[in-house]
């Protein structure tokens, strides 16, 4: 093996690379686009994954937030502590809001209001009107078919 000096390496080096200019520039070139590739490939996974965290913390942030919108409306309807007027059962997943007079299908549907969500939501916007209460989904049904709201509830035997 030949020891060359640096100025003979330099020189090897400048001359070999304008022979083969062609293939440099055309390396560079494909190198270029190849990265160009590749960050735009990165770019797209991390937006996808950012969006998927943003999706998520939104989904949580969405929940207590009608959590809290909710535990504010049945709290106000029934006098600070949350539970059925009438028989008072406190687990919140078993509440609901009730129309005192009745006709809260209708009235939801005259609002356009499409969940429990949304009606909570009306209600503190319209800061609390009268005619409605707390009850439990049981209540409720007893009460539904008392005013013989529902068909089957009509009949004298059941109002016993």
């Amino acid at each position: 093996m030949i020891k060359q000096t640096k100025e003979e390496r330099r020189a090897y080096f400048k001359r070999y690379y304008l022979e083969h200019k062609e293939y440099f520039s055309n390396r560079k070139k494909n190198n270029r686009e190849h990265a160009n590739i590749l960050n735009r490939e990165s770019r797209i996974r991390a937006k996808q994954r950012d969006l998927k965290d943003y999706r998520k913390r939104d989904n949580e942030s969405q929940t207590s937030y009608r959590l809290r919108r909710k535990q504010l409306v049945f709290s106000h309807y029934s006098n600070g502590s949350i539970k059925c007027v009438v028989c008072g059962e406190s687990r919140l997943a078993c509440l609901s809001i009730d129309h005192i007079a009745g006709g809260g299908t209708q009235h939801k549907l005259s609002l356009k209001l499409r969940g429990g969500h949304d009606f909570y939501g009306w209600l503190v916007r319209s800061r609390f009107p009268e005619g409605y209460q707390v009850l439990c989904m049981n209540c409720q049904f007893v009460k539904r078919v008392m005013n013989r709201e529902i068909g089957w509830g009509a009949s004298p035997a059941m109002r016993s």
